[in-house]
């Protein structure tokens, strides 16, 4: 049994070793994808505003290219809002299901402990100890969001 128990932790450990090294990797590879899109964006920039500077000036070019940075900020900051709201309708859809669920529960409780003795009183407080739980962690994730 030991023998066991000795391959199963060496594997688990191979294993996040494995998952560290590639997670460092694929960090590192991400950092160097960002700074190469970053100053090709600057780049895009620059250009842009080199474009519109021969025709308006350096001035009104940066005004341009600046009206137009924020009108995407705006754009990006209200798609944002509209997923957190969802996100949220979403949550709070849920969490009805699971009041409702431990409802259901806690009603048939009497019923099954009569019916069924003591498996069912086990297993009746085992869920009403679970839905519990997720009920107390969806109100306090609600409270900290708020």
């Amino acid at each position: 049994m030991y023998q066991i128990a000795s391959l199963v932790a060496g594997n688990i450990g191979q294993d996040i070793g494995a998952s560290v090294k590639r997670t460092r990797r694929n960090i590192i590879l991400y950092c160097i994808a960002g700074l190469l899109f970053l100053t090709a964006y600057v780049s895009l920039v620059v250009s842009i505003t080199a474009h519109v500077a021969a025709t308006q000036g350096l001035v009104g070019a940066s005004l341009v290219v600046a009206a137009a940075a924020l009108v995407v900020a705006v754009v990006i900051l209200a798609i944002l809002q509209l997923l957190k709201y969802y996100e949220k309708k979403k949550q709070r859809d849920s969490n009805a299901a699971r009041t409702l669920a431990l409802t259901a529960v806690l009603a048939l409780a009497p019923t099954l402990i009569r019916r069924r003795g003591l498996l069912a009183t086990a297993a009746v407080a085992a869920l009403t100890l679970y839905a519990s739980g997720a009920f107390k962690q969806s109100v306090n994730r609600d409270k900290q969001e708020e």
